[in-house]
């Protein structure tokens, strides 16, 4: 080994390279003289790229690092003892064999959507003709000057065909409050000739104090003269109700941004409902192209 020269291309030259009285090539760098540090510091091991050696001593310090610390990171511990010649691409390589890395950062399938429900396609179009509701809340009023407190609660609908909405304030859970809540928006949006809902049950799991909220049978013959078709969503899947699920949230995060951390009364509160559903329903429905000759919607 001694007797030959390396070759000109050779990625060794430009590591002054030497041999130790252990056989081991130490790489001779400026910090000869650097007596703080330790001796695999300043003279580091020269290891060779794809070598079985190298992948286990790469495995080790990736490990230390607890799968997340990086090629950087992982590049720099090694350092402080050993030199791999492409050190990050030989990181990079074993990083894309680990097993538990290939877990962490691999992709969630994607859900494969189903056609959309034919009561959003059913004519008459106009708005609130086929309706969800949700509930949502609750919202702490003050009441008088006792300071006396009490839960509201907003109760949320939504035409299935616009996607506009409707908020009203609920002063409770029980079904008589919803009825109200119902009959308040009927007299301004007109009455729906279909409403989708969630399933009593589906709240137990929530707020016990949501059970009572849907009383079928008090809903059903309270609506029935009137022509109304009502369709409670299966029990224990509120992914079927992701259509009013999703204005929910709009309209809390609406109503927090209006209220923040106030003290409000129930008329301060219906304020507030009426300016998040105008926010709401200006909202785009499309995508806003930024080309001039696109047709505006």
């Amino acid at each position: 080994m001694k007797s030959k020269y390396l070759p000109k291309t050779s990625k060794l030259l430009g590591l002054q390279p030497r041999i130790d009285k252990n056989g081991l090539i130490r790489c001779d760098g400026r910090l000869e003289y650097a007596d703080f540090l330790s001796f695999d510091a300043r003279y580091s091991i020269i290891l060779q790229r794809k070598n079985w050696v190298t992948k286990l001593i790469v495995k080790r310090y990736h490990e230390l690092g607890k799968h997340v610390s990086g090629t950087n990171q992982t590049f720099s511990a090694l350092s402080s003892r050993f030199w791999i010649i492409s050190g990050r691409e030989e990181i990079r390589e074993y990083e894309h064999e680990c097993y538990t890395c290939r877990k962490r950062k691999a992709k969630v399938s994607e859900q494969v959507m189903a056609p959309l429900p034919e009561i959003r396609f059913k004519t008459p179009l106009h708005a609130f003709a086929r309706t969800a509701v949700d509930f949502g809340g609750p919202f702490i009023t003050v009441q008088g000057r006792g300071k006396r407190r009490q839960k509201r609660y907003l109760c949320l609908f939504t035409c299935l065909a616009s996607r506009a909405v409707h908020l009203e304030v609920a002063f409770g859970l029980d079904t008589d409050s919803f009825l109200n809540a119902f009959y308040g928006m009927v007299n301004r949006r007109g009455l729906p000739k279909e409403i989708i809902s969630d399933n009593g049950t589906n709240f137990v799991g929530a707020n016990r104090e949501l059970v009572a909220l849907l009383d079928k049978d008090k809903i059903q013959n309270s609506i029935s003269n009137q022509g109304i078709k009502w369709h409670f969503n299966p029990p224990l899947a509120p992914h079927f109700g992701g259509i009013h699920e999703t204005m929910i949230k709009s309209a809390k995060r609406a109503i927090y941004a209006i209220l923040g951390n106030a003290d409000i009364n129930d008329e301060e509160l219906l304020t507030a409902f009426t300016g998040s559903e105008a926010l709401i329903n200006s909202r785009p429905l499309t995508y806003q192209s930024a080309d001039p000759k696109d047709d505006t919607p």
